[in-house]
């Protein structure tokens, strides 16, 4: 069994994220690693994409899951496109691991919360114990191919038709799709990781969908470029493997967890 809270935390003048909180009942399990689970949802997600897999997470570690600004119950930021940056998303999650000292954290990364989880761990190693990118690249979407620049264009094309589903009159929905068309723009152009790949330290499994025909290059890159990382394929699945295939996307998650404890205690990383 485990227990859920919620909680807003304050980014900016006028700005809060909404934070979810999953732990165990009761005491921790003997013999599971230290170090609770920081999941970062992708573009026009929010911490209902975990719902088939965080109870499962936090039956033996805590969870914390949370909205981006412009996203789920997360506020909208006053500020319009220029508060919706790759680097103001980074500081959101530092903001969020802050709260969490001076635990290490399993940091999982899902598209968009992939790339902001990459430039977590690059920039602050020592709170990353582990680290899990899902369906992600480390270069921007024109880097990657006409496919990956025909699935920007869908997402800045569908921003009115979601502002529209969800009532065009409503500030909130203007608010996200505003988050959605500048988020979006700079998922096609941020500055390509790749060449800082060898520097992540952290055991490290790259998940992909079998399927996720526009990300299967990418996630072979990251794990060329991290050191002993673990690329692992979810048949059947694809840009959303936790959704679609929670089963085996949890099968992956404990493997990299073991691999993760192995590595702490001084074993050799499995391949």
């Amino acid at each position: 069994m485990v227990s859920a809270s919620g909680w807003r935390l304050s980014v900016a003048a006028g700005l809060e994220l909404h934070v979810e909180d999953v732990r165990p009942d009761g005491d921790r399990p003997p013999g599971v690693e230290d170090g609770p689970v920081v999941l970062v949802h992708g573009i026009a997600g929010s911490t209902t994409d975990w719902a088939a897999v965080a109870p499962e997470l936090a039956a033996s570690r805590r969870v914390i899951a949370y909205d981006h600004r412009g996203h789920g119950a997360s506020g909208r930021a006053p500020g319009g496109r220029t508060d919706y940056t790759f680097d103001l998303l980074l500081a959101d999650l530092t903001a969020v691991i802050a709260t969490l000292e001076p635990a290490r954290i399993h940091l999982v990364g899902h598209s968009l919360g992939g790339v902001i989880a990459l430039r977590y761990t690059l920039e602050h190693p020592d709170r990353v114990r582990s680290l899990v990118l899902v369906d992600t690249a480390a270069t921007p979407a024109t880097a990657t191919g006409p496919v990956a620049k025909r699935v920007v264009a869908a997402v800045l094309g569908g921003v009115a038709a979601i502002a529209s589903r969800t009532g065009a009159n409503s500030a909130n929905s203007r608010g996200g799709a505003v988050a959605l068309a500048a988020l979006g723009r700079e998922l096609a152009g941020y500055p390509s990781l790749v060449p800082r790949l060898g520097e992540i330290t952290a055991p490290t499994t790259v998940i992909v969908g079998e399927h996720d025909s526009m990300l299967r290059a990418s996630a072979q890159t990251l794990a060329h470029g991290i050191e002993a990382a673990h690329l692992a394929v979810i048949a059947d699945a694809g840009h959303c493997p936790h959704i679609s295939r929670p089963l085996a996307w949890l099968a992956a998650v404990d493997h990299h967890f073991a691999r993760a404890e192995a590595a702490v205690a001084g074993g050799a990383l499995a391949g």
